[in-house]
């Protein structure tokens, strides 16, 4: 997983590099989440352009750190979505939930306005 800190530190971008199905990824996701947002990093985008797909157990960590990162006055969202990673969003009607930007640059001009 990548984890670059990008605007003057601001905002921080995740990167997972496959699918979010439960896996050791998935709960390194979780664990980063946690420590970036218990660093004070409460501007992330989580870039999906490599995660070809997530299950419940995926779904449900986006779910509770975006609810977490709310409730601190953070903003996270999501960008770089495959086809099947926004099917499962749009089906599961989490695409009015999350802020999805077609790419990190999109992602990025979002965050600086925060």
């Amino acid at each position: 997983m990548k984890v670059e800190r990008l605007a003057g530190g601001k905002v921080v971008i995740i990167e997972p590099k496959t699918s979010l199905i439960g896996n050791d990824e998935t709960f390194a996701l979780r664990d980063t989440l946690h420590r970036l947002r218990d660093e004070g990093n409460m501007l992330a985008v989580i870039n999906l352009n490599r995660v070809p797909y997530l299950n419940s157990t995926g779904i449900g960590i986006l779910v509770a750190a975006h609810s977490d990162y709310e409730r601190r006055g953070g903003r996270l969202c999501l960008c770089g979505l495959r086809d099947s990673v926004d099917n499962v969003l749009v089906i599961t009607k989490l695409s009015q939930v999350f802020e999805v930007y077609p790419n990190q640059e999109e992602a990025l001009a979002s965050m600086a306005k925060a």
